[in-house]
């Protein structure tokens, strides 16, 4: 897999955050209510769903680029499975990072050996929007990578307090540039469920797992 294309100024665009521009072609319709609006096609997906692929197909691109190695172990107890874990090993490396491989990276590199320990330490606490919180990162990438701008979003004195007083505005023609890039990192994508189907599916679930465990409970 090839590395993902940015503007040439910095590191390179992270897949998770490459996957989140496209994401209606990775993620779950978004239902009646909630959801989240994908930059390219301006459409809503289902937020939850959105949030553990970019993390997965980011751990999944860094093994495609030989950063990071995972490792599918299984636990048995009198012949029965009782744990999947998916380890983690990363490779001596000095490239810069940003987005979602920087998230990682960091990760790992304080020690935590696990997808699940991975996504839940980057939290370092919980939070009343553990998925938003994860797909602010694409966001804030877009922005980093020229992709989008930060505007004014025009709200009163509570609205700016609860939401922020500024918005995130994509520049279509930036991000359709990508669609080559994005078809290409798609097509392995695909093809890592397919051939690793186990380790695939358990990645994902093991970085929804992740997230969810950093939902502020009502009683905190």
């Amino acid at each position: 897999m090839s590395t993902p294309a940015s503007d040439g100024s910095g590191p390179p665009l992270s897949t998770g955050t490459l996957c989140y521009l496209f994401g209606d072609r990775v993620a779950k319709p978004a239902g009646r209510f909630g959801g989240t609006v994908v930059p390219h096609a301006g459409v809503k997906v289902s937020q939850a769903d959105l949030a553990a692929l970019v993390l997965a197909v980011s751990f999944w691109g860094l093994r495609e680029q030989g950063v990071l190695r995972l490792t599918l172990t299984v636990r048995r107890r009198f012949g029965f499975v009782v744990r999947r874990r998916i380890e983690l090993v990363a490779t001596p490396e000095v490239t810069e990072r940003s987005g979602y491989d920087d998230l990682i990276l960091g990760q790992v590199a304080q020690g935590r050996t696990s997808v699940y320990a991975v996504v839940r330490g980057w939290f370092r606490r919980d939070v009343n929007d553990p998925e938003g919180t994860v797909l602010a990162v694409a966001e804030r990438e877009m922005v980093t990578h020229g992709l989008a701008r930060e505007v004014d979003a025009e709200r009163g004195a509570v609205g700016g307090f609860l939401l922020g007083r500024t918005r995130v505005e994509p520049d279509p023609d930036r991000i359709e540039q990508l669609w080559r890039t994005f078809e290409q990192t798609l097509a392995g994508w695909q093809r890592f469920q397919r051939d690793e189907p186990e380790l695939a599916a358990l990645l994902v679930k093991r970085c929804h797992q992740g997230i969810v465990s950093r939902r502020e409970s009502s009683t905190s």
